[in-house]
């Protein structure tokens, strides 16, 4: 696994907000790491979710399609911004 990945895994404890900017290839593999170490409530939000949304297909389908989760895509630039609260 990655540095960034073993850390984390590594790390005790729940969450309330994820603030992700890693490889778009990555963004499923870290959703699915800390989804269930998120508190109810907590918020997700993923960076970069318009513009490279054809590197991230598998996230993007899990954040719409995973029933824990209520998700907006916010678009201020040209980036836009997945945010996601658990239920």
């Amino acid at each position: 696994a990655p540095a960034d990945v073993a850390i984390l895994e590594l790390r005790q404890g729940s969450f309330d907000f994820v603030f992700l900017e890693a490889w778009k290839k990555d963004y499923k593999r870290f959703l699915d790491l800390m989804l269930p170490r998120m508190n109810k409530g907590g918020l997700f939000v993923a960076h970069n979710v318009v513009n490279k949304r054809s590197e991230m297909g598998d996230f993007l389908d899990a954040i719409w399609k995973t029933p824990a989760l209520w998700t907006t895509i916010v678009s201020p630039s040209s980036e836009g911004m997945s945010v996601s609260v658990k239920r």
